[in-house]
């Protein structure tokens, strides 16, 4: 048995060939990304040996950087101007109608009170300042991105939780959260695990922890390109943190 950032992996000898069970494992017809961070020195996670992501952030802010002082993670921090964001993205490379894909990442944040949060797969690395992929007001979304899959928390939502949502040809999918999954609140200071299932009929399936929250049929058209996206937006009038503790992408090639 051995492990691979936080993933299990099991190999068996059987007629000299190896087999692997469980989604971490190298497989066969299957194209894989994780990043745990880990092996870096302190700096802006573009600087990385071989790095996989670029960072944007408003005037003020601090683009995502490796913290080894506090486990390796990368680290995206807002200033304490009231919607000033910061983004993290990966290389713009996976594309739904190859074969289905699997995001996960595992990320927790100071306070949960003045904060928008984007985790998923979007059509572009970074979105434009102030600007997050996908935004939620009351019960509506905003789309800024043309195609993507995302888990949402907003607090400008009426109900502050987690929600699944798509954006298809620049208009989110659904339109309210009303038929949204509907995960729980994130908790302060407290790390979870978001992950999302995009099948190749183009359904999302969203899980928080393990635990399923729901499905979104044709969440977005699978004939664009996507990478791993992570933001955090100030909702407030004081600096924000979140971390970052690993990302992983699977996607199996059909």
């Amino acid at each position: 048995m051995g492990q691979i950032n936080d993933r299990t992996f099991y190999m068996e000898y059987k007629d000299k060939d190896i087999r692997f069970k469980g989604s971490g494992g190298i497989q066969p017809g299957a194209a894989t990304m994780s990043d745990h961070f880990s092996n870096e020195a302190s700096g802006v996670v573009s600087s990385g040996v071989g790095s996989k992501w670029t960072s944007a952030a408003d005037t003020g802010c601090t683009v995502a950087t490796y913290t080894p002082s506090v486990g390796s993670i990368a680290r995206l921090t807002t200033d304490a101007t009231d919607n000033d964001r910061v983004d993290m993205g990966g290389a713009v490379a996976w594309l739904p109608s190859a074969g289905p894909i699997s995001f996960e990442a595992r990320v927790k944040c100071d306070v949960v009170t003045t904060l928008g949060l984007n985790v998923g797969l979007s059509d572009a690395a970074t979105e434009a300042s102030q600007t997050q992929a996908v935004a939620l007001s009351t019960i509506t979304y905003t789309a800024t991105a043309t195609e993507g899959v995302y888990w949402v928390f907003d607090i400008d939502a009426t109900t502050d939780v987690w929600y699944g949502v798509g954006s298809k040809a620049g208009a989110a999918v659904p339109l309210t959260n009303a038929t949204s999954p509907v995960g729980t609140a994130p908790v302060a200071a407290t790390y979870e695990t978001l992950r999302i299932d995009l099948d190749a009929a183009y359904t999302a399936s969203f899980y928080q922890n393990d635990v399923y929250k729901g499905s979104i049929p044709l969440a977005t058209t699978g004939t664009t390109l996507l990478c791993p996206y992570i933001s955090v937006k100030n909702q407030g009038a004081a600096a924000h943190v979140l971390d970052v503790d690993y990302v992983w992408i699977k996607q199996d090639l059909v």
